[in-house]
């Protein structure tokens, strides 16, 4: 870490090579080394893992000759790097800033975190996608679309970026996009990282997203998803994580070989179509991460009875999950 003690605070930054997070402690009350400005260098994995320890909801920082004095639960002598030099982002101007929700941006990113890629290879799908105020991830066979208002850039965010951002506190957040990095900016904390390489390439999602479904049911998440983690343990050796979805006109039934549950809808809608009971085939995992991501009591989901995939839409957010053709017995 890099630590700044001067008047007014004491800020603390920290890079991986890439990214950047910057955190401002206007509160901090300074015992400085000769009176004056000092910035240290000292381990972050020393300092960072002895503070997440310690019992005291402050610590007490002194810079001495060659060490950081913290005072805690015990007391402690943190080396300090002597003849380095910290390498420090310069800020983005503040032209064409964004505001955002805060809060809703790190849901956002926790829903798609389980839908994008987790391979590095897949290029633009293992970071997340925000156009057209929409949050994206996708890993091609499962989709997580988050409405994210005001955000009209067009960027790709990587996986670190994202997990820096879920350390932000406030309620808003400033964006400026530059041409290379992005940089998200509270009262206290800056998240600055490079963007996403192949924008361009990521896949267009939104015929996916406007696709219109004859049947619509909703259900309760809770009990969707319990009833999903308890099939998972039936799942016989050839069955290949794949579970029954059978629309009745009453309620929906999950099935395995040896075990089914019967959930029964809150309300259903397929307009001026005669009902039509449908069974659907889908990966149980990919189904309960999709469940888990969810932030509401009620979700509905859209299906037919042909086509590739069915929608899963709960508050603002909107999930797609492909089929799979049949379960093997």
């Amino acid at each position: 870490y890099n630590m700044c003690f001067r008047e007014g605070g004491l800020i603390l930054t920290a890079y991986d090579g890439s990214n950047y997070i910057q955190v401002k402690d206007f509160n901090a009350t300074l015992d400085m080394h000769n009176n004056t400005e000092e910035n240290i260098i000292i381990r972050s994995d020393q300092f960072g893992k002895l503070v997440s320890k310690v019992r005291n909801d402050t610590v007490d920082l002194q810079v001495k000759e060659g060490y950081l004095q913290v005072k805690a639960d015990g007391l402690y002598k943190c080396e300090i790097y002597e003849g380095e030099e910290y390498p420090l982002f310069t800020k983005l101007d503040n032209k064409d800033l964004i505001e955002v929700d805060l809060g809703q941006l790190k849901h956002g990113f926790k829903a798609g975190k389980d839908t994008k890629s987790n391979i590095a290879s897949d290029g633009p799908l293992f970071n997340f996608l925000i156009r057209d105020e929409k949050l994206i991830g996708t890993n091609g066979v499962k989709l997580s679309c988050t409405s994210i208002p005001n955000f009209t850039g067009d960027v790709l965010i990587t996986p670190t970026l994202a997990q820096l951002i879920q350390a932000m506190e406030g309620s808003d957040v400033t964006v400026i996009i530059g041409n290379e990095h992005i940089q998200f900016e509270t009262d206290n904390t800056i998240v600055y990282g490079p963007l996403g390489e192949g924008v361009a390439q990521f896949p267009n999602v939104n015929p996916l997203l406007d696709y219109e479904f004859i049947y619509h049911c909703k259900l309760n998440v809770s009990r969707l998803l319990d009833a999903v983690d308890r099939l998972k343990l039936f799942l016989g050796k050839y069955e290949g994580h794949v579970i029954d979805m059978d629309f009745i006109q009453d309620a929906l039934i999950l099935s395995t070989n040896t075990a089914s549950e019967v959930i029964d809808y809150h309300s259903t809608d397929y307009g001026d179509s005669a009902w039509d009971d449908v069974r659907r085939n889908v990966n149980v995992y990919y189904l309960a991460e999709i469940l888990k991501a969810m932030k509401g009591e009620l979700c509905t989901i859209g299906y037919n009875s042909d086509g590739g995939f069915i929608q899963l839409t709960c508050g603002t957010d909107t999930f797609i999950l492909a089929l799979i053709s049949e379960r093997r017995n």
